[in-house]
C-alpha cells in the first residue's frame, strides 16, 4: 500500500496566506505557501530532518516563519535542534537559536515582527535579525488561565488565536484520551477537533493525530471526518487536509458541498533548492 504525505497547514492571521508543511518520508518535510485568494502555491525548500508544525507559527501578514527543527544525524560539535526565523515560505535562517533538546523551542507571532520565543533550559542565539524584535523568551504555555502541555503550548496559541475554544484538557489516567477544540461555523454549525497527546489517534495512528467532527444545529446529525488531519473556516469554505491533498468545499446550511481538489502533494520529491535571499 503507496503511503501518503502528511500535512499541516498554519494561516497567516491578517492575510490571504498559509504555509503548508508538507512530510514524507518522516525525515523529509517541505514548505509551500498558499496565496489562499487565487489558490496557488509556490513552493519553499526541503529539509532533511524534522521541523515539528506544532511549535512554528507564521507571522500575521505572511512575511516571516518561525520554526523548530531536529536535526537527524547532525555532526558532533554541530547543533541538532534549533529555532529559526526565515522569510516565508523558505528556510534559510536570518536568526538562528540553538537549543538542547525536543521538549521546547520554536516561537509564536504576537505582531508583525514582534516573536516570543518558546524557550527552553538552553537557549543560546546565534544570530538574530535587526527587523525581528523579540518580546519575551518563555514557555507559551497560558492560554485564557489555562495551564496547556509545555510542548504544544504554541500550537493551542494559534488555535486560539483562529477563534477555536479548548473545551477540555486530556488526563494521562481515566480520563478523555484527547483535547477537545470547539469552533463556530457558519450557518449555526460547529467543527469540534480531538487531539490525541498520550495515545495515538485511532484514524490516523500516531500521537498528536488530529480528527474532525462537524456538529449541525439544532441536535441535527453530526458528520464524522476521522481521516481530517487538518481542518480550518476560510471565509465561507471549509478547508481540510487528508490522503496527502488539500480540499476545500462550500459550507451550506445542510453542511459541507461540493468538495473540491486544490492540490496533491503525493508526488513531490526531495529536491535542493536555494532561497532566493
Amino acid at each position: 500500500m503507496k503511503s501518503t504525505a502528511r500535512l499541516h497547514v498554519i494561516f497567516a492571521r491578517n492575510a490571504s496566506l498559509a504555509l503548508v508543511f508538507r512530510r514524507g518520508p518522516s525525515k523529509q518535510v517541505a514548505t509551500m505557501l498558499w496565496n489562499r485568494k487565487n489558490d496557488t502555491f509556490k513552493m519553499g525548500q526541503w529539509f532533511k530532518g524534522r521541523i515539528y508544525e506544532h511549535r512554528s507559527d507564521l507571522s500575521p501578514d505572511g512575511k516571516y516563519f518561525v520554526y523548530f527543527a531536529h536535526k537527524m544525524g547532525a555532526k558532533r560539535g554541530g547543533p541538532y535542534v534549533w529555532t529559526a526565523v526565515s522569510k516565508a515560505p523558505y528556510l534559510k535562517a536570518i536568526s538562528f537559536y540553538e537549543e538542547m533538546d525536543t521538549w521546547v523551542g520554536g516561537g509564536y507571532f504576537l505582531g508583525r515582527n514582534l516573536l516570543q520565543l518558546n524557550r527552553g533550559v538552553f537557549h543560546n542565539p546565534r544570530w538574530e535579525d535587526k527587523n525581528i524584535r523579540i518580546a519575551s523568551v518563555k514557555m507559551v504555555r497560558n492560554i485564557k488561565d489555562r495551564i496547556i502541555p509545555f510542548s504544544l503550548g504554541v500550537y493551542y496559541a494559534r488555535l486560539n488565536a483562529m477563534d477555536w475554544q479548548l473545551v477540555q484538557l486530556a488526563e494521562q489516567e481515566n480520563g478523555p484520551a484527547y483535547d477537545l477544540f470547539e469552533k463556530k461555523l457558519h450557518h449555526g454549525w460547529k467543527v469540534q477537533k480531538q487531539l490525541y497527546r498520550f495515545t495515538k489517534s485511532p484514524a490516523h495512528k500516531r500521537i498528536y493525530g488530529e480528527e474532525h467532527l462537524l456538529i449541525p444545529p439544532n441536535n441535527g446529525l453530526s458528520i464524522p471526518c476521522p481521516d481530517w488531519e487538518w481542518m480550518e473556516e476560510d471565509k465561507k469554505r471549509l478547508v481540510w487536509a487528508s490522503d496527502g491533498c488539500l480540499w476545500q468545499s462550500e459550507q451550506g446550511k445542510k453542511g459541507p458541498k461540493n468538495p473540491q481538489l486544490l492540490y496533491d502533494f503525493n508526488d513531490m520529491k526531495f529536491e535542493p533548492i536555494k532561497a532566493p535571499y
